[in-house]
């Protein structure tokens, strides 16, 4: 099946527009800033082709799914067309009796790496948003 766009009131919406939500300060400066760096997150989400995620990072999440503690990471991947942001309408599936929502911090990669050591870590994300 191929990837669906988003929907935005009833009508596709390509994920290269999608605007990413953020704490904004006061005052048309900080407004404008805002929205220019909200487009170039947008822009640089066209240029990843996967997402990729860390599951049970938390106690907590691993309580709530009343599972124990991972001695390793659980990894899994994400359509790109997953992303999804503020302050669009999500449109449910016809017949959704429930809904579910996860705030996520997503960070992109500028650089190709492997076996990173714990210090360097930090100087490899090109953005995050």
């Amino acid at each position: 099946m191929p990837a669906r766009p988003f929907e935005r009131r009833g009508r596709p919406h390509p994920h290269q527009s999608v605007a990413f939500s953020a704490p904004e300060g006061r005052g048309d400066r900080s407004i404008h800033a805002a929205a220019r760096r909200r487009r170039a997150a947008a822009r640089r989400t066209d240029r990843g082709r996967q997402q990729v995620h860390r599951g049970l990072n938390y106690a907590d999440h691993a309580a709530e799914a009343n599972l124990p503690l991972p001695s390793e990471p659980i990894l899994f991947q994400k359509a790109i067309t997953s992303l999804s942001g503020g302050p669009n309408d999500d449109v449910l599936p016809k017949g959704s009796k429930k809904s579910d929502w996860e705030v996520e911090l997503g960070m992109v990669i500028g650089t190709r790496a492997s076996y990173v050591e714990r210090g360097d870590a930090l100087t490899l994300p090109a953005t995050a948003s």
